[in-house]
């Protein structure tokens, strides 16, 4: 979410970070802040893949700017089926609320007043609940390879996901030992090294320091259980 409304679409970054929420398999739910950046590059360069809805549009730029630089490894955009079926871009509520039986609790252009009356409980709870719903979106497409969407002149209809699911995933498991590979023989950043030496200094007020050989991997999975 932003803290103003996008105006310049070419660089939507400007608009600054109000919250950014992420899900995985391993560490679940997490909620980043603006000055937060770094953990936030950390756990989404680790991704193996980055599931968005209009992600081509806003997230992919929004994070490729702020971040000062930055593509997944691999990205599914819930919206690109909704336009190859529809010829136009489906909303996200109207999705849910179709497909699963439940939808959002706002729209994401209120989250800068949230931001601005300092309401962050609000702010993170509707972030997080655009992400579960993205996340169960994502699964019920693997299950199942539809989308369902209500239509004004043509009812309720059926959006098929044609992800190659076969492909998608054998592509990924491909991607995540490559990296996986990579991660195990390349040496921790002195970033992600600066960003360890802080959280145990924030937590356990410790000076820590990296052991003899210390590894990209070894670094990914000491942020991510510090930051549970």
């Amino acid at each position: 979410e932003t803290k103003q409304l996008v105006d310049n679409w070419e660089k939507p970054h400007l608009a600054g970070l109000a919250s950014c929420c992420t899900w995985s398999s391993e560490t679940g739910y997490r909620v980043f802040s603006e000055r937060e950046k770094e953990g936030l590059r950390i756990t989404l360069e680790s991704a193996s893949m980055l599931v968005s809805f209009n992600g081509n549009s806003f997230d992919i730029p929004f994070l490729d700017g702020f971040l000062g630089g930055f593509q997944p490894l691999q990205h599914i955009d819930l919206m690109k089926p909704c336009v190859d079926a529809l010829g136009y871009k489906a909303n996200l509520e109207g999705l849910a609320r179709a497909t699963l039986g439940a939808g959002k609790t706002g729209h994401g252009s209120g989250a800068p007043q949230l931001y601005q009356e300092k309401q962050f409980a609000k702010l993170h709870s509707y972030n997080l609940l655009d992400v579960k719903i993205t996340k169960d979106l994502f699964f019920f497409a693997l299950d199942y390879g539809y989308f369902l969407h209500h239509c004004k002149l043509k009812g309720l209809q059926r959006i098929p996901v044609n992800i190659s699911l076969d492909y998608q995933l054998k592509d990924r498991k491909k991607r995540v030992f490559a990296h996986s590979q990579q991660l195990k023989n390349k040496p921790a950043t002195k970033r992600q090294i600066n960003f360890i030496k802080s959280l145990y200094k924030e937590q356990d007020n410790i000076d820590w320091y990296p052991p003899i050989g210390f590894t990209s991997l070894q670094a990914s999975q000491i942020i991510a259980h510090k930051k549970r």
